[in-house]
């Protein structure tokens, strides 16, 4: 869930644009800093032998997390392909305000 959540946020940074680009990840300096201290969390969550006992989880097989990651990327890329149909059904509504 929380990989999913990752991926969404840097996906959302953008309503309408493709967030495919550097950009979506550089544009606000807290963006790869919230990225960071969700991972750091997460894995204090599931590797924390203190958490492990607090919560009574345990730890995940290292491959988990590449089917994790690729999921992340699927939803990733399902949300771009919502914004590209957006785009293409409703071209007056996306085109750029010029004053």
């Amino acid at each position: 869930m929380i990989v999913g959540q990752v991926f969404y946020l840097v996906n959302s940074r953008f309503l309408l644009d493709s967030c495919f680009s550097l950009r979506a990840l550089t544009g606000n300096k807290w963006i790869p800093i919230s990225i960071g201290g969700v991972v750091i969390l997460q894995l204090l969550f599931t590797y924390a032998p203190f958490m492990q006992a607090i919560f009574g989880t345990e730890g995940l097989p290292l491959f988990i997390w590449g089917w994790l990651l690729l999921g992340g990327f699927v939803f990733f890329t399902l949300v771009e392909l919502e914004k590209i149909l957006i785009r293409w059904a409703f071209p007056k509504v996306t085109e750029p305000k010029t004053a």
